[in-house]
């Protein structure tokens, strides 16, 4: 959170998301259909502090020849295993381009348990990206979020990014 200095276990873990893009009146932003962490105290506070669907996995990364393995089992056996690498250098996303259309959101929104409707700001530099290769292997997180996608995935790569987020405040409709 802004303001709130790096905790152990709180601030940097594995994370993977399924998410889709939205905007409310002129502000675009970003629904999770859920998120998934590698840290309990990420999985709490994501839930508790911004109404977010964190699920909490057993994940692991692995680093061999500029390849990232990277495997994720939820509890109910969900499962994610994918191998990629960047392939060219650092770009910025260019104005009006599908790279920049999914990454340069400042805002999530999210409803709690009673219906209500939320958002958070996040601040963020624009991503690093790199062209990727990707060899998805297992996705059983878009099934289990009801979704259904064809074709090949679009991947990029991305080493760090570092990103501050506001508290949530209701969306007044």
């Amino acid at each position: 959170m802004r303001g709130i200095p790096a905790l152990p276990g709180l601030s940097t873990f594995p994370e993977t998301n399924v998410r889709t893009y939205v905007r409310h009146g002129d502000r675009p932003g970003v629904w999770f259909f859920s998120l998934d962490a590698h840290s309990q105290l990420a999985v709490l506070g994501g839930r508790w502090l911004f109404e977010l669907p964190y699920v909490f996995a057993e994940m692991k990364v692995r680093k061999e020849e500029g390849r990232i393995d990277y495997t994720l089992r939820r509890r109910t056996g969900e499962r994610l295993d994918v191998n990629y690498a960047p392939t060219g250098p650092v770009q910025r996303a260019v104005a009006g381009s599908l790279e920049h259309f999914l990454t340069e959101r400042y805002r999530l929104y999210a409803q709690s348990s009673a219906g209500r409707l939320y958002c958070a700001d996040i601040h963020h530099v624009p991503w690093p990206l790199q062209p990727a290769q990707v060899e998805l292997r297992q996705n059983d997180l878009l099934r289990a979020n009801g979704l259904h996608v064809d074709g090949a995935p679009i991947a990029h790569f991305v080493e760090q990014l570092h990103v501050a987020i506001w508290p949530l405040k209701a969306v007044v409709r």
